[in-house]
């Protein structure tokens, strides 16, 4: 699993952690794919009764998507950068339909 974003279960609560605090948090698009499909999973979870997301450190909960990425992304070509949106966007529609409370 990748460490830069953490997912447990605590009793009926799926408790999500955005684990980059020396980036204040901010999102890669492995981060958005592994966000979607544990979404995903837990919406058809019984277990699960509500989804909880903090962020690590005392900083920021998540700085949005992460820039510096994008830009190294940008300069590979469009392809990467458009990947990106693609899979955040993937994300963001699993959230906002999203079955069981969410709270972030």
């Amino acid at each position: 699993m990748n460490g830069d974003i953490l997912f447990e279960k605590r009793g009926a609560i799926g408790l999500v952690t955005l684990n980059r605090p020396q980036a204040l948090n901010a999102l890669t698009q492995d981060m958005c794919v592994l966000m979607r499909l544990n979404l995903e999973r837990w919406a058809h979870d019984p277990g699960i009764q509500a989804v909880v997301v903090q962020g690590a450190g005392h900083k920021a909960f998540c700085a949005g998507g992460d820039i510096v990425t994008l830009y190294e992304a940008g300069k590979q070509g469009r392809a990467a950068w458009q990947n990106f949106f693609a899979e955040e966007y993937r994300m963001n529609a699993t959230v906002g339909y999203f079955p069981k409370p969410y709270i972030a």
